[in-house]
């Protein structure tokens, strides 16, 4: 078996854990599934693609934030490239991500399943804002932890 594929095996069973609510391999506690830094930084993403922000709001919240907020590869790529597209309206937005992102070493990206789930209820609208203000507090000293509960 070649290295590129036991390398492609190894990471897919490593998202299969994390999704099965196993502990990743660098010891974060997980929270349904996913290491709870990883699940803010996804959380942060989907509101910053989300047709809920107008682009100058969006623009506003990059600027609060920062890319080294961001551990995970694909999501800190993912936020660096929102950041170069500046204040395009969702639909662009979602339209040109794909193409770059994966024109940035991530060939299986897939933005409906990265975002997913598309639709939000309420709820989980306030908590996608309360996601963003936790890594704008990280971000700005204010919080001790990278995530606390």
């Amino acid at each position: 078996m070649s290295e590129e594929r036991k390398t492609d095996e190894k990471r897919k069973m490593s998202e299969e854990g994390k999704r099965n609510g196993e502990k990743s391999n660098d010891g974060r506690t997980t929270v349904g599934g996913m290491a709870a830094q990883e699940e803010l930084e996804r959380k942060t993403l989907r509101l910053l693609c989300s047709v809920l922000l107008k682009p100058v709001t969006r623009v506003e919240l990059v600027g609060l934030l920062g890319a080294d907020l961001f551990t995970e590869a694909v999501n800190r790529t993912v936020f660096e490239e929102i950041a170069l597209i500046g204040p395009a309206s969702s639909a662009r937005l979602r339209e040109m991500l794909p193409a770059r992102v994966t024109n940035r070493g991530f060939a299986d990206f897939d933005l409906k399943e990265f975002l997913a789930p598309e639709m939000a209820s309420e709820a989980e609208i306030e908590k996608l804002f309360e996601s963003v203000l936790k890594m704008i507090e990280m971000r700005h000293g204010e919080a001790d932890t990278a995530v606390q509960n």
